[in-house]
């Protein structure tokens, strides 16, 4: 009847390869709530909705709590010739965008918000498979990377 199903534990992980996909995964658990009924779960937790195969129409509100430079405030674009002044990272901060939606779920061209400074790579390598698209993706921070190069032994 289109329950909302999770994966316990998943908002764990960097990120999870299922993600991408409405299939069911080992460890999943259909959350089943009587009407009326809310919950509140981690933005990052896995999770997907069963088909509803009954008559009775479902409707499910969606509302996420988000930092407040993630949703706009008095406008939804910005004087376009002013945005040609900013860098690619303030006009992605800023979130001019002519979709609501964009706000608080920007476009994937958006991602990631700030390149490599070394290289102007827009992923790490080697860090996910490429199928994974770049919306989906974690980047490594420069403190992650510090801790690894200092793991790994030299010869």
């Amino acid at each position: 009847m289109g329950n909302l199903v999770v994966l316990p534990g998943s908002h764990r992980e960097q990120y999870f390869d299922p993600y991408d996909t409405h299939e069911s995964v080992p460890g999943e658990q259909i959350v089943r709530l009587r009407k009326g009924a809310m919950t509140v779960i981690h933005s990052s937790i896995w999770h997907r909705v069963e088909p509803n195969e009954r008559d009775v129409i479902r409707k499910n509100i969606f509302y996420a709590y988000c930092p407040t430079w993630v949703t706009a405030a008095d406008r939804l674009s910005s004087d376009p010739a002013w945005l040609e002044t900013l860098s690619r990272e303030q006009r992605i901060i800023m979130r001019s965008y002519d979709h609501a939606y964009h706000n608080a779920k920007p476009p994937a061209s958006e991602f990631p918000l700030f390149l490599d400074r070394e290289t102007g790579s827009d992923r790490d390598p080697d860090a996910y498979r490429d199928h994974v698209e770049l919306h989906r993706r974690k980047r490594t921070t420069w403190a992650e990377r510090k801790k690894a190069r200092a793991a790994t032994p030299t010869s």
